[in-house]
């Protein structure tokens, strides 16, 4: 027993001493386990230091066109080439914006609120009137920009004409130093008129044009003040009458001075008549009007045109051209090219109704 007892002892002081004793090596390499694991522990650690260093290293900046280099986010300001310079966001536009920074992506943007109305960037003024409205004391102004761009105003305004409309061209005018209108003289509504004085001075039914209805002279075809009539049509009936009704009668006449017109007397319109859009007068040498054959020839001004609010009129008189070869066309049709349809025709019969 007390060898067996000095024999462990001794082992187990060989044991802390590290020297050799029978399963000292199992020891010691058990001993040595946890250094290993620490070894590949601190291995481990290594290669995900390494890792993080990867994910986290910055890309190299940007480049411009011009080989400088872009600015980060955090660099564009004030201090930055074309900052606050004016811009536009559509090219051609007016320079109504300045350059800023996008903090967000680094870049210079343009910040254009855009132009007003008359083209300019300051807040236009308005209070003259909206573009294009009439304006003035006689409402026969109309409202234009300003040469700055900034303001609209009112020009042009006149006293009224003799029917009530704005346009002057057929009367008579006083003018002060600055040549502007002040008085709008004869000739005036139910005059007589022509060489003849067998004419009326009629209103149209816009107030802008005076109508010298039925006038004429005797130097006509006829050689007298009678009216010479040369053609007549009698005018159908289409689309429920809706727009011409029947009982209109289209009349070319020679009223002289060289001067040939179709009239409608009487003029029966329907309730469509004003809303029709582009609606004109042709002579056509055929009953079967096509506007893609040529087979015609277009008289002015137009019959009626919502769409330049040109209402129809039944004193409204087309001049016939001297061209025209009235043995060759032998129908007179009302066509609108935006409904694309015939509204009425009428075969031309010599002489008068």
């Amino acid at each position: 027993m007390f060898h067996a007892v000095h024999w462990s002892l001794g082992c187990l002081l060989s044991l802390l001493l590290v020297v050799g004793c029978p399963g000292a090596e199992n020891a010691v390499s058990g001993a040595e386990s946890p250094g290993e694991g620490t070894r590949e522990t601190e291995m481990n650690t290594g290669e995900e230091d390494e890792s993080s260093d990867a994910g986290t290293e910055e890309p190299p900046p940007a480049t411009l066109l011009d080989g400088g280099t872009a600015p980060t986010p955090s660099e564009c300001g004030p201090q930055t080439p074309g900052f606050g310079d004016p811009c536009a966001a559509n090219p051609g536009d007016p320079l109504c914006g300045t350059y800023g920074c996008d903090y967000m992506t680094g870049e210079l943007v343009c910040n254009d609120p855009g132009s007003n109305a008359c083209g300019g960037c300051d807040e236009l003024d308005t209070s003259a009137g909206a573009l294009n409205d009439a304006c003035g004391e006689h409402l026969c102004g109309r409202v234009y920009c300003n040469p700055e761009l900034t303001a609209t105003e009112c020009r042009g305004d006149h006293p009224r004409n003799l029917c009530g409309g704005c346009d002057l061209s057929d009367f008579d005018t006083v003018e002060n130093e600055d040549g502007e209108v002040i008085e709008v003289t004869g000739p005036a509504p139910g005059d007589a008129c022509s060489t003849c004085l067998t004419g009326i001075q009629t209103c149209s039914r816009d107030q802008d044009e005076l109508i010298c209805w039925r006038g004429r002279s005797e130097n006509n075809s006829c050689g007298t003040c009678e009216r010479c009539v040369l053609y007549h049509a009698v005018m159908d009936q289409r689309l429920e009458g809706n727009y011409l009704r029947s009982g209109t009668i289209a009349i070319i006449e020679d009223i002289g001075d060289y001067k040939k017109q179709l009239v409608f007397d009487p003029l029966v319109e329907g309730p469509g008549a004003n809303g029709l859009v582009m609606s004109r007068i042709y002579l056509s040498t055929t009953p079967d009007f096509d506007i893609g054959d040529y087979t015609y020839r277009t008289l002015s001004p137009a019959f009626s045109q919502s769409l330049s609010a040109l209402t129809a009129d039944p004193h409204r008189q087309f001049t016939v051209y001297n061209s025209i070869n009235l043995d060759l066309y032998k129908y007179v049709v009302i066509y609108d090219q935006f409904f694309e349809t015939v509204i009425s025709i009428g075969e031309l019969v010599p002489g008068a109704p």
